[in-house]
């Protein structure tokens, strides 16, 4: 699971336990200005990345247990899943940043919180 923070003006994702190893990634750092728009729940979450039509993947994706790292989907660029269990993800659409989308399982909170949060903080409100 991640943990999602909002430091200095970024959307900070940090990966917690064995998932570094699995997606190859510990940390994430995107600017709040480029976050475009952001979901609870999304539905792609519950469907693994290879038979979304991505083709290339720098990660892992156990069939029937969960993906964890970034994935390429010809046309539409690199995406990172960190996914177990899809009804505590949010999706993170992105701008100018190597990743256009970010779906990731939160942990220490619902996934509506999380995405209320992220969306309160690059409106510039207080979560």
């Amino acid at each position: 699971m991640a943990r999602i923070l909002i430091e200095d003006g970024q959307l900070v994702v940090r990966l917690t336990g064995l998932e570094p190893l699995l997606a190859l990634r510990r940390t994430i750092r995107v600017p709040l200005a480029h976050v475009a728009a952001v979901m609870a729940r999304p539905p792609e979450a519950a469907v693994p990345p290879a038979r979304q039509g991505y083709t290339y993947r720098r990660g892992t994706s156990l069939p029937g247990l969960g993906s964890a790292g970034a994935f390429l989907r010809p046309g539409e660029g690199w995406s990172f899943f960190l996914v177990f269990d899809p009804a505590r993800t949010i999706a993170v659409d992105l701008v100018d940043e190597p990743y256009a989308r970010l779906v990731v399982q939160v942990g220490d909170e619902p996934p509506e919180a999380a995405a209320r949060r992220i969306e309160a903080a690059v409106s510039g409100r207080d979560p």
